[in-house]
């Protein structure tokens, strides 16, 4: 039984498949897992950064919406001393209406909005005029405050919108190479599991030809096929002929 470890061989093969498929897939499987993870972290970044241009939007909003109440308010006092006429009725509904649509008054800016009040109603024109430009200094940085809160939001949802779909293409590449991979798995299995029985239940040609030499040589043809054939077949022919030819 000169052959009798021939069954070694078809293992190693399936080894040495098994081992490649597994380097193919430590090598290239990291790559889509890194590349899904440092975009993930990207949009968690974008998502930070997006709440906070919102919160600041929103705070400029409310300051410009405090700020017009502080002088709704100052004009519903002006119009309160005014005579009881159809005009200042008017005016102090209108006053309280849009009060109601907007921010608590800020104190700080309702305060100016006294003073400025306070040198007209006194005559003080030139302090009037001073308070009013103040004013208008302070409303025009007001909206660029506004505007320049809006822009930075839309282009914190831009960035975020951006690397969302990044993260999506990312994950579907990922999901692609795990199918891959297992499609690459599965080949493998299909293969090996068809070497091991074209190995175990077939005999190659340099193994018929061997035991056809032994057989011209005078062997027997029993101990012919013992040499030509490995244990694992050997074994498999006695579980075979067991089974469907018990009498033999």
């Amino acid at each position: 039984m000169k052959n009798n470890n021939r069954g070694i061989a078809p293992l190693l093969v399936v080894g040495y498949i098994a081992v490649v498929g597994l380097l193919g897939f430590l090598a290239f499987k990291p790559k889509f897992l890194d590349k899904t993870s440092k975009t993930a972290a990207a949009s968690t970044v974008a998502t930070t950064n997006l709440n906070t241009a919102h919160e600041e939007e929103v705070k400029a909003l409310k300051a410009k919406s405090a700020s017009a109440a502080a002088g709704i308010a100052v004009v519903n006092q002006v119009a309160g001393t005014l005579p009881d006429t159809p005009a200042r009725s008017a005016i102090v509904s209108e006053a309280s209406i849009v009060q109601s649509k907007l921010e608590a008054p800020d104190p700080v800016e309702q305060l100016a909005a006294e003073r400025r009040a306070n040198a007209i109603l006194t005559g003080n024109l030139e302090e009037a005029r001073r308070l009013n430009a103040l004013a208008y200094q302070d409303s025009a940085s007001l909206r660029d405050r506004t505007i320049a809160a809006e822009a930075k939001s839309a282009k914190a949802e831009a960035a975020r919108d951006a690397i969302d779909q990044k993260l999506g293409e990312a994950a579907a590449a990922s999901l692609a190479s795990r199918n891959a991979i297992n499609r690459m798995w599965l080949g493998i299995i299909v293969l090996a599991a068809l070497y091991l029985w074209t190995k175990f239940s077939h005999l190659s040609y340099g193994s018929v030809a061997e035991i056809a030499a032994d057989i011209k040589k005078g062997k027997d043809a029993l101990g012919a096929l013992d040499s030509g054939t490995s244990r694992i077949q050997q074994k498999l022919s006695r579980i075979w002929g067991s089974i469907f030819h018990p009498s033999s």
